[in-house]
């Protein structure tokens, strides 16, 4: 695969014990995600997802790729995922994801945008969606945000009072 491979490792344990253990290992170890706010909503995309067959709300996101910074992958992939035009990021940490498979890490940033155009229809982008923090929340508690690193995002810039 183009991206990533499986690894099946033999572990030892400290009291000894001797399991096997698989990981993903990704060719490109890192990734940015972009919690994007324009006029006050946070915009989430409805992306298809082909590991959890069904579509999810959650934030642009993608690979560093060789010779490019966190950064500009943020401002790269809101232009891809939503013909976005980001007027100011701020970066908010970085975040390890399924640890126990793996070995990728992302950055999180906020960002407010100056405009969003269309969605990427071709990487499984349905829509392009608005909502005030209140509706956020309520996606939440209703279970309809199920993204780790929207959720993650979303405390990060809650915890800094940017939203």
């Amino acid at each position: 695969d183009p991206w990533f491979f499986v690894l099946r490792d033999a572990v030892e344990f400290a009291d000894g014990a001797r399991r096997m253990h698989a990981r993903v290992v990704s060719q490109n170890i890192a990734g940015s995600a972009v919690f994007p706010l324009l006029d006050g909503k946070i915009i989430l995309l409805r992306h298809f997802r082909h590991p959890i067959r069904r579509a999810i709300l959650e934030i642009p996101r993608g690979s560093v790729e060789p010779g490019s910074s966190p950064e500009e992958t943020a401002h790269r992939e809101v232009r891809e995922e939503m013909d976005g035009v980001i007027r100011r990021i701020e970066p908010l940490g970085l975040l390890h994801g399924a640890t126990s498979l793996y070995n990728n890490s992302v950055h999180l940033f906020f960002a407010e945008l100056e405009s969003v155009g269309s969605p990427q229809i071709g990487e499984g982008i349905e829509s392009i969606e608005h909502y005030t923090v209140a509706e956020f929340e309520d996606l939440m508690r209703q279970g309809d945000i199920l993204d780790s690193f929207t959720v993650s995002a979303f405390a990060h810039a809650r915890l800094r009072r940017l939203i």
